[in-house]
């Protein structure tokens, strides 16, 4: 559904809700039977990027959003046509990104 978020005469909007786990995932000592390079933020990354774009949502709101790395990462959604709205702190760990 990759549209201008209610555009005119629309009274749709599909919203995604997602986990992307923290960045930090791979060092963690759970969940060791997943391989460690499957654990690896880049390689998911790139998954993540694939679903989304595949999805095609007007709007997701990931949960556990690293406030500390956001500027960083938020351009790998933006490559895809969303724009961002940042986490305030880490008790939060929520970003939406809507698609322009």
């Amino acid at each position: 559904m990759k549209r201008p978020l209610l555009s005119k005469g629309d009274d749709q909007l599909s919203v995604v809700s997602f986990n992307m786990l923290l960045k930090g995932f791979a060092g963690k000592h759970y969940y060791t039977i997943v391989a460690k390079e499957l654990r690896a933020w880049l390689h998911r990354r790139r998954q993540l990027l694939e679903l989304l774009e595949a999805m095609g949502a007007d709007l997701y709101c990931m949960q556990e959003v690293e406030c500390s790395s956001f500027a960083e990462e938020k351009p790998f959604l933006e490559q895809i046509g969303y724009a961002a709205v940042a986490p305030k702190d880490d008790s939060i760990v929520l970003a939406c990104f809507e698609h322009l």
